[in-house]
């Protein structure tokens, strides 16, 4: 696998307005204002090359808007995307998966181009699939008017009417009625959350015989695939699960012969969330494991190629999970970072937009995240640093804490779509909080 920084161009906008409540005197170090009090930013995508797929983070503003509309935005620069993707010999048409972390104007306009004679619009990427989620189009395409001026329908329909939309599964989201965020990674309801880890703990220490040699034959990815053993989905406790392909794997012992109207209310929940449940007896895997074994690998090698599809026709395409629970998948069939550790899924956040995406990509044994507009610049680290534009920003505040306490403990390279001048870095606890560590390239990295 490789990594390419792919810059788009650079454009401005409000400093105020980009650092909400911080008063100009402090944001003004780190995000120098112009006399119009504008500060410059960039319009940083993420090119993924993976053997035969080039997948695409994100694509900036575009070329097709209007003049009026360039000048409120004070392009500046040498950068676009058809130079950017051909200073690694690229181009347009080799796209095969453009990936939406949402559909603001400055993150998807590049998605649409005008035809040859203008009269049209057209996809700039013409053999790629286009990824959203479902739950993020429909905000988009249905938007409030706060955020209307940001989600341009020339930008957005043409992409559902060339047939090249496809859906990712989102996590719940948080409620607008008042309700709780759900936790960044999302396993079960909260009020539940604390009884289902105790009962998983309980049963990973204390393992049936047939759990104890299923858990021999899939740990470690012996089957390809990453394993979860005594994994929380919703309110119920799987023996164990793929995420990359949504499986559920349960071994039933004799009990199940008396709760089998409880064993079909679960099955039901699991299907309803996209998940296929496969189950053993239990004298099935201890008096022929390999069998066992076979059926589980040759299961999900079918199911990493095809994908599955839930009832309301939205894709969950294969992905491949980090081995933290985090929700969501990336439409990768492989994604090797040469160490055997695969890795790629994908954090939902909900402060500054609806079920915004964020790609957790393993790459040379680090964990690389797209971080869109949750943390735009470095001058963003601290946490009350949240922009003005952002609908939710309690939500944020909520999301950005615990995402970037996680980052600072688990060594994430943080890649920057926003931060003119930075494209990644780390981040460590410290006194005062969460702060900056490194800043460094991704070509350095």
């Amino acid at each position: 696998m490789k990594l390419y920084s792919i810059n788009t161009g650079h454009f401005k906008l409000d400093g105020g307005a980009m650092f909400g409540v911080v008063p100009k005197s402090i944001w003004n170090r780190t995000n120098p204002a112009d006399s119009n009090n504008m500060i410059s930013l960039a319009m940083r995508a993420l090119l993924i090359e993976d053997g035969n797929r080039l997948i695409l983070i994100d694509n900036g503003m575009g070329s097709k808007q209007s003049e009026k509309f360039f000048s409120y935005y004070f392009m500046h620069g040498d950068d676009s995307l058809e130079k950017s993707l051909a200073k690694y010999g690229f181009g347009p048409d080799d796209i095969t998966d453009m990936f939406l972390s949402h559909l603001h104007f400055d993150h998807c306009g590049g998605s649409i181009k005008w035809n040859s004679d203008r009269t049209k619009p057209e996809l700039t990427f013409k053999n790629a699939t286009y990824w959203s989620n479902k739950q993020h189009w429909e905000w988009a395409t249905k938007p409030n008017k706060r955020e209307a001026a940001s989600f341009l329908k020339e930008n957005i329909l043409p992409i559902e009417q060339s047939g090249h939309l496809k859906f990712i599964s989102a996590p719940p989201q948080p409620s607008l009625l008042g309700r709780e965020p759900e936790p960044d990674y999302f396993t079960s309801e909260p009020s539940l959350y604390p009884l289902l880890k105790s009962r998983s703990e309980e049963f990973i220490k204390n393992p049936t015989q047939s759990e104890m040699i299923a858990w021999e034959l899939l740990r470690e990815n012996r089957t390809g695939f990453h394993i979860r053993r005594q994994h929380i989905i919703g309110r119920f406790v799987v023996d164990f699960v793929n995420i990359k392909t949504k499986t559920v794997i349960e071994i039933d012992g004799d009990i199940h012969d008396y709760q089998q109207q409880e064993d079909a209310e679960r099955t039901q929940f699991l299907n309803s969330h996209g998940f296929e449940v496969i189950r053993f007896r239990n004298e099935k895997v201890i008096e022929d494991s390999d069998n066992f074994f076979l059926k589980i690998k040759n299961k999900l090698t079918e199911k990493n190629v095809v994908g599955t599809i839930d009832t309301t026709g939205s894709v969950h395409p294969s992905s491949l999970p980090d081995g933290e629970g985090q929700g969501g998948a990336l439409p990768y069939s492989s994604f090797p970072d040469g160490e055997g550790q695969d890795g790629a899924s994908l954090l939902f956040s909900h402060g500054h937009t609806d079920a915004m995406m964020h790609p957790h990509i393993k790459y040379k044994g680090k964990t690389i995240v797209y971080m869109a507009d949750l943390l735009p610049t470095i001058g963003h680290i601290p946490l009350p640093y949240i922009m003005g534009y952002d609908t939710r920003p309690l939500i944020t505040l909520d999301e950005k804490e615990k995402f970037m306490n996680k980052a600072a403990e688990e060594g994430y390279i943080l890649f920057l779509e926003h931060d003119p001048t930075n494209e990644c870095c780390t981040v460590q606890k410290t006194e005062k909080g969460v702060r900056m560590k490194d800043v460094f390239s991704l070509e350095s990295f």
